[in-house]
Protein backbone atom coordinates (compact mmCIF):
# COMPACT_ATOMS: atom_id res chain seq x y z
CA UNK A 1 0.00 0.00 0.00
CA UNK A 2 1.22 3.47 -1.01
CA UNK A 3 0.36 6.44 1.06
CA UNK A 4 0.63 9.72 -0.40
CA UNK A 5 0.90 13.23 2.48
CA UNK A 6 0.10 16.58 1.08
CA UNK A 7 -0.76 19.61 2.63
CA UNK A 8 -3.04 21.41 0.84
CA UNK A 9 -4.51 25.00 0.77
CA UNK A 10 -8.16 25.03 0.47
CA UNK A 11 -9.61 27.32 -2.06
CA UNK A 12 -13.63 27.94 -2.23
CA UNK A 13 -14.24 25.04 -0.05
CA UNK A 14 -12.57 22.89 -2.78
CA UNK A 15 -9.02 20.97 -2.49
CA UNK A 16 -7.27 19.68 -5.19
CA UNK A 17 -5.33 16.28 -5.20
CA UNK A 18 -2.53 15.54 -8.04
CA UNK A 19 -1.92 11.69 -7.90
CA UNK A 20 2.13 10.72 -9.32
CA UNK A 21 1.39 8.29 -12.58
CA UNK A 22 1.97 5.18 -10.84
CA UNK A 23 -0.45 5.38 -8.57
CA UNK A 24 -2.85 3.42 -9.98
CA UNK A 25 -6.30 2.30 -8.32
CA UNK A 26 -9.81 2.48 -9.05
CA UNK A 27 -10.77 3.84 -5.52
CA UNK A 28 -9.02 5.52 -2.88
CA UNK A 29 -9.87 6.66 1.11
CA UNK A 30 -9.36 10.05 1.93
CA UNK A 31 -9.20 11.49 4.99
CA UNK A 32 -8.84 15.17 5.77
CA UNK A 33 -7.49 16.07 8.98
CA UNK A 34 -7.44 20.34 9.72
CA UNK A 35 -3.56 21.10 9.13
CA UNK A 36 -2.81 24.03 11.85
CA UNK A 37 -4.69 21.68 15.14
CA UNK A 38 -2.37 18.71 14.49
CA UNK A 39 0.41 19.41 16.78
CA UNK A 40 3.39 16.85 17.62
CA UNK A 41 3.57 16.07 21.47
CA UNK A 42 6.64 16.79 23.21
CA UNK A 43 8.52 14.54 25.32
CA UNK A 44 10.78 16.83 27.40
CA UNK A 45 8.38 17.40 30.30
CA UNK A 46 8.96 13.78 30.96
CA UNK A 47 12.92 13.48 31.26
CA UNK A 48 14.37 12.25 33.84
CA UNK A 49 10.96 10.75 35.76
CA UNK A 50 11.45 7.26 35.18
CA UNK A 51 12.82 5.75 38.05
CA UNK A 52 14.30 2.48 37.27
CA UNK A 53 14.92 0.13 40.21
CA UNK A 54 16.52 -3.31 39.25
CA UNK A 55 19.34 -4.04 36.40
CA UNK A 56 18.65 -3.02 33.24
CA UNK A 57 20.64 -5.06 31.60
CA UNK A 58 20.01 -8.14 32.73
CA UNK A 59 15.64 -7.17 31.83
CA UNK A 60 16.91 -6.48 28.22
CA UNK A 61 18.73 -9.69 28.17
CA UNK A 62 15.56 -11.49 29.01
CA UNK A 63 13.26 -9.37 26.96
CA UNK A 64 16.05 -10.56 24.11
CA UNK A 65 15.68 -14.05 24.97
CA UNK A 66 12.01 -14.38 25.05
CA UNK A 67 12.42 -13.83 20.88
CA UNK A 68 14.98 -16.52 20.16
Amino acid sequence: MKAIKQIQKIKNKKITIKLPPDFNCEKAEIIILPYNTIEKYHFTDLAGRLEWKGNAIKEQRILRDEWE
